[in-house]
C-alpha cells in the first residue's frame, strides 16, 4: 500500500448515482490520482518539503471539488482505489521509454563520437599522405637520392675546367646535358593546356610530372635540397610552350631553355617552316623560333641571375629540342653585359638557313635516329651548324619511311636522359640510368603510399 493510501473506509461498491452538472471529470479524477502518486513517491523519498507542497495542493483541490458538490467526495472515495494503479503502470512504462530513450541516445551520441574519431584520424592520415606528397618535398628528395644532380657542383668546382674560356669540352658537354635535363623539374603552365593533342614528351621525367599533376617549383627544390644554394635556380615561364631555368653558379650562369615537341599546331611541325628574313632577304630565321628568342630576351634581362650577374660573367645557353633551337637564337641575339658563350645544345632541330646556321659557332649534339634535329628538311632551305657531334651508340641510322615506320623508337632516341647518360662515358664516375630522375621520383611516390597502406594510383587517362 503506498503512504497516502485509500482510507479504509472509502468505497469500493457501485459508483454512487451523481446529479449529472456535478459529475466529476476524468481528467480531474487523473489529476488527483497523480497526486497521490506523487505524495508517496515523496513520502518514500524523505522530500519533506515536496509531500507538504504536494499535500496543500491535494487538500486545495478536493475541497474545492467536494464544496461545489458533497457527493464527489463518495465518488473521488469510490473511483481512485481502481485508478491509481492505472496512472503508476502509464508512468513506470514512460519511465522504462524514457531509460529506453536514454540509453539509445546514450549509444548513438558514442557512436557519433566514435564516427567523429574516425573522420579526424581519416583526415590527418590523408594530410599526412598529401603532405609528403608535396611537389616541393617529392622534388628535394628526387635531388637528394643518387642522380647526376649529387655530382654536379663537384664537377663545376672541376680546377681543369676554364669558365671563362669558350673552349669545348666533354665536361662542359656533360654537365650543360645535365643542366638541359634538370630544366624539367619545373611544370609548366603550358602543360595544362592543350592534352588533347599528340605529344612527343622530350623527357620521361616531364612525362610522369604530366601524368601525375605534379607541379615542382625548382626554385623552391633549389632552396630545400641545398640550404646555402650553392646553385640558384630562378624559373621563367611565360605560358607560350617554353620555360626558361636560369642557373647561377659561382662560375657561371646557364639560361637552360626546355620545350615540348608537338605533332600539330606547333612552331617546329609547320608545313611551310615560314622563316623571318633581314632586308636584304640573306638572313632567314625559322619563325616561330626566331619570334619566341626575341620575345623571350627581355624578360630574361630581368631575372635577377641575370640582372645583378656582374659584368663580363660567363653566360651559358643550353636546352634540349624545341628548346635548343631557341637557346641557339638567343646566343645570337643577346646583347646583354654578360660574355655569351659558346651555347651546348642537344637534338636541337634546325633554325634557318646557311647564313644563320654557321653565323654563331655552336656544340650541337645529336643521336642516331633522333628525328628532330633533321627537320626542318634541308631541302626546304634549312641548315645544319658545322660543329655537330653525332653521339656514338643505338641503333643504325634510318631514314624516311624506314624511320617514320619505327616512329616510337626514334622517340625513345630523342629522350634528354640517354643524351645526358652518354656525354657521361668516360666523365662521369657513375653510370646513371636514362630514367635516373624518373626512377628516384616514381619510387619516392610509390613508398609514400606503400607508408600510408593506400593503393599507387594508375595515372589519369589522357583526353
Amino acid at each position: 500500500m503506498i503512504a497516502f493510501s485509500v482510507p479504509e473506509n472509502w468505497s469500493t461498491g457501485p459508483i454512487p448515482v451523481h446529479r449529472t452538472p456535478m459529475n466529476v471529470t476524468q481528467e480531474q479524477l487523473d489529476k488527483l490520482a497523480r497526486f497521490c502518486v506523487d505524495l508517496d513517491e515523496a513520502q518514500n523519498s524523505g522530500d519533506n518539503e515536496k509531500y507538504a507542497m504536494l499535500q496543500s495542493l491535494w487538500l486545495n483541490t478536493t475541497d474545492r471539488l467536494y464544496a461545489a458538490d458533497p457527493e464527489n467526495e463518495a465518488y473521488v472515495q469510490h473511483a481512485l482505489p481502481k485508478l491509481i494503479p492505472v496512472i503508476q503502470g502509464d508512468l513506470e512504462r514512460q519511465a522504462r521509454i524514457a531509460q529506453r530513450a536514454e540509453r539509445m541516445t546514450q549509444k548513438r551520441q558514442e557512436e557519433f563520437r566514435t564516427l567523429q574519431q574516425e573522420i579526424v584520424e581519416i583526415e590527418l592520415h590523408f594530410s599526412k599522405m598529401q603532405d609528403a606528397l608535396d611537389p616541393q618535398r617529392l622534388g628535394i628528395s628526387v635531388l637528394r637520392k643518387s642522380t647526376p644532380f649529387g655530382g654536379l657542383l663537384g664537377k663545376i668546382d672541376d680546377k681543369s675546367q676554364n669558365w671563362t674560356a669558350d673552349d669545348h669540352t666533354d665536361m662542359k658537354a656533360y654537365i650543360f646535358a645535365c643542366f638541359s635535363e634538370l630544366a624539367y623539374l619545373q611544370y609548366s603552365k603550358y602543360d595544362l593546356i592543350g592534352r588533347e593533342r599528340y605529344k612527343v614528351v622530350p623527357s620521361e621525367l616531364l612525362e610522369l610530372i604530366q601524368d601525375y599533376d605534379i607541379k615542382l617549383d625548382i626554385e623552391k627544390i633549389f632552396r630545400g635540397v641545398q640550404g646555402e644554394r650553392a646553385i640558384g635556380a630562378i624559373a621563367t615561364d611565360p605560358g607560350r610552350g617554353f620555360v626558361y631555368v636560369t642557373f647561377w653558379t659561382p662560375e657561371f650562369v646557364v639560361v637552360a631553355v626546355r620545350g615540348t615537341v608537338i605533332l600539330s599546331k606547333d612552331v617546329l611541325i609547320d608545313a611551310k617552316f615560314k622563316r623571318i628574313w633581314d632586308e636584304d632577304h640573306t638572313t632567314g630565321y625559322h619563325g616561330g623560333f626566331f619570334t619566341e628568342a626575341l620575345t623571350a630576351m627581355p624578360e630574361l634581362k630581368e631575372v635577377n641571375h641575370l640582372k645583378y650577374a656582374g659584368e663580363g660573367k660567363p653566360v651559358y645557353f643550353t636546352g634540349h629540342s624545341l628548346g635548343g633551337a631557341v637557346a641557339w637564337i638567343l646566343s645570337q641575339i643577346w646583347d646583354g653585359k654578360h660574355k655569351v658563350m659558346t651555347p651546348y645544345l642537344y637534338a636541337s632541330p634546325r633554325i634557318g638557313n646557311e647564313k644563320v646556321a654557321k653565323m654563331r659557332r655552336v656544340y650541337s649534339y645529336v643521336r642516331t635516329n633522333d628525328m628532330v634535329p633533321r627537320v626542318p628538311p634541308l631541302s626546304f632551305g634549312f641548315c645544319d651548324p658545322d660543329f655537330q657531334i653525332e653521339i656514338p651508340g643505338g641503333d643504325p641510322w634510318k631514314a624516311g619511311w624506314e624511320m617514320m615506320v619505327d616512329w616510337w623508337h626514334a622517340i625513345g632516341n630523342h629522350k634528354i636522359g640517354r643524351y645526358r647518360r652518354e656525354l657521361g662515358y668516360g666523365v662521369e664516375t657513375t653510370e646513371f640510368s636514362p630514367m635516373a630522375y624518373y626512377d628516384a621520383l616514381y619510387d619516392r611516390m610509390r613508398s609514400v603510399y606503400k607508408k600510408f597502406g593506400e593503393p599507387f594510383p594508375l595515372p589519369p587517362e589522357k583526353p
